[in-house]
């Protein structure tokens, strides 16, 4: 594991980016990993259009990848405005990049796209 990979994890673990509830959520979105238990809720503020984020927390338990992974997916929908059909076009690879690795291995897989997957499951 490189160096750079481990330092993202441990950071994203230790100050989870836009980590705890909502107040005025108008969507609640819950996603299991049943293969070893990680749980991700995503509290999300949408536009009319029930397709623009006008705001989104999130909280979590389970391995480092789908907490960090979930932590930095956070960050890049708020920085750049992404859409719930913007995400649904985001590449694994991206949020890959986001953690500083270039792959994850198929076994890890729904760890890392575990917070994509309750947003595009919303759709």
């Amino acid at each position: 594991m490189n160096d750079l990979y481990q330092e993202v994890l441990i950071e994203e673990a230790r100050h989870p980016q836009n980590f705890g509830q909502l107040a005025d959520a108008d969507t609640v979105l819950k996603e299991r990993n049943a293969s070893c238990g990680d749980d991700i809720t995503i509290y999300l503020k949408l536009a009319a259009d029930k397709d623009s984020i006008i705001d989104l927390s999130w909280e979590g338990h389970g391995c480092i990848i789908s907490q960090a992974a979930m932590s930095v997916l956070s960050a890049k929908i708020k920085a750049d405005q992404l859409s719930l059909n913007d995400i649904a076009k985001l590449p694994t690879a991206e949020i890959e990049k986001l953690l500083g690795i270039e792959e994850i291995s198929p076994g890890r897989l729904k760890c890392l796209l575990l917070g994509k997957q309750a947003l595009v499951s919303s759709r």
